[in-house]
């Protein structure tokens, strides 16, 4: 199972190569079509699991300077991006793990598993898995591998991204009522098996 996994988030992974980018707001994403690129990946699904399969583990606060990045075949000007992603920086406040990689105050880039393409003359937003946009100005707890363009990427797509609520909205009644979109996932998510490991994620990691 191990060697499964760490294969499947090896081969999430690749998506963070890219050949070039385009800046968005997080207000354009609510009115676009969207469409999910990649279902059913194999990912960490406990606390043991996350901690094997990351670098690093910080909590930080998501800036509001977001670039699509995509990579496309110049030959073929009218295809869709062979993979993508948005890059965003990522203010580190607490570190978990990792403190060989990152100091506290560090600026890096966070390259997230989705990303905006024109369709048709109308932009798409594009997830990988149920990933949707984080929200820039909101604290997150991240579970991160370095990738090959010099930042970091979740290590195990929305299953590694965590909004830090405050004090008194972490108790069970409070997580029981979070929609899919309160936690900025997709429809058709396992939402209950996504609580569970944020419940257990919180109650190791938050403070």
């Amino acid at each position: 199972m191990k060697k499964k996994l760490s294969c499947a988030l090896a081969a999430g992974l690749t998506i963070f190569f890219f050949a070039a980018c385009d800046s968005n707001t997080y207000a354009d994403y609510a009115s676009m079509e969207k469409s999910q690129l990649q279902g059913s990946l194999l990912m960490p699904i406990s606390l043991e699991q996350l901690e094997q399969h990351s670098d690093c583990i910080v909590q930080g606060v998501l800036q509001n300077d977001a670039e699509t990045c995509v990579t496309a075949d110049p030959r073929f000007e009218w295809a869709m991006p062979s993979s993508g992603a948005t890059k965003s920086t990522l203010t580190v406040t607490t570190i978990l793990k990792g403190d060989g990689l990152l100091s506290i105050g560090d600026a890096i880039s966070l390259y997230e598993p989705y990303y905006v393409y024109e369709v048709e003359g109308e932009p798409r937003l594009l997830y990988y898995s149920y990933y949707c946009p984080s929200e820039p100005g909101k604290t997150y707890l991240f579970f991160l591998n370095q990738n090959d363009a010099g930042g970091y990427a979740p290590s195990g797509f929305e299953n590694s991204r965590f909004p830090l609520p405050d004090a008194q909205a972490r108790g069970a009644a409070s997580i029981d009522a979070l929609t899919a979109e309160d936690l900025y996932l997709a429809e058709g998510v396992d939402l209950e098996g996504y609580k569970a490991l944020y419940r257990e994620v919180l109650e190791a990691y938050a403070e």
